[in-house]
């Protein structure tokens, strides 16, 4: 199933938010993470104890209620490799041997591979190119 992205709206706020960092120095703080808006199919969440990290997350459902993909994307750091990551988390037991497609609009699909399955569902990742962020920003599902 492609998640109905909203992406060009889902890739320029996220470029508005502040980056969010991949790792904390010393010890962690305690923290829960919260809805900070809502846009379309897109939820925008942030760690509690750290505002300024965020990422945007879409769950797209089968008919009958059950979520079959959680989507996220997130803004990296400037002069890293990629500047967004998305990651993609499928339940357990979802049988797709090829990975996951990503399409926006009618372009050529983005495959996730699968990094891991943990209890929480199987979890694959990719780093986008600035060409892939363009093409979200300007696509329409």
């Amino acid at each position: 199933m492609f998640i109905r992205a909203i992406a060009a709206l889902a890739l320029a706020i996220a470029a508005s938010l502040p980056i969010g960092s991949a790792t904390a120095q010393g010890q962690p703080a305690q923290s829960t993470e919260v809805l900070r808006e809502t846009h379309g199919d897109w939820d925008i969440r942030c760690n509690s104890a750290r505002p300024d990290e965020c990422y945007m997350v879409q769950t797209a459902s089968n008919d009958q209620g059950r979520p079959m993909v959680e989507f996220s994307l997130i803004r990296l750091a400037p002069g890293g490799p990629a500047p967004a990551g998305a990651t993609a988390v499928v339940p357990l037991g979802t049988a797709l041997p090829e990975g996951l497609l990503f399409q926006i609009d009618g372009g050529e699909p983005l495959r996730f591979a699968y990094d891991f399955c943990a209890p929480a569902g199987c979890i694959a990742n990719l780093a986008l190119t600035a060409e892939q962020v363009a093409a979200m920003k300007r696509g329409a599902q």
